[in-house]
């Protein structure tokens, strides 16, 4: 196992009732985002780190939603629920709306970022 792999091991173990959607990697995709446009060389205000954050947590949410989603329902039919349309719908839109939390944990992890990286000057 690589440094890198056993570090983001470490971080995802660390957060508390990780047994669910771990929040870490969005958060951590926010800040990755906006350290790698910092060492491009370009500026990154406060606005820009926002917009940022919410494609970072827009790509995680979608990606979410297209292998969860499908997974709650397959589970739903195959131990033989008989769950009313009811049941099913608010079983999947739970889901949604966990997957698209993931929006603001990224943008928050690219907004506390951004005040890090604002008046450094990046390497080339």
């Amino acid at each position: 196992m690589t440094p890198g792999a056993r570090i983001a091991f470490f971080l995802h173990a660390s957060v508390p009732g990780s047994r669910s959607f771990p929040f870490i990697w969005p958060l951590l995709g926010g800040i990755i985002a906006i350290v790698l446009v910092h060492r491009r060389g370009e500026p990154v205000s406060f606005a820009h780190a926002l917009i940022l954050g919410a494609r970072v947590g827009g790509i995680a949410a979608v990606v979410s939603i297209v292998l969860i989603v499908p997974a709650v329902l397959f589970f739903l039919h195959r131990v033989d629920l008989v769950a009313p349309v009811v049941v099913t719908g608010a079983a999947t839109a739970g889901v949604i709306i966990a997957c698209l939390l993931v929006i603001p944990v990224a943008i928050i992890g690219a907004a506390a970022t951004q005040p890090f990286v604002r008046g450094s000057v990046a390497r080339s």
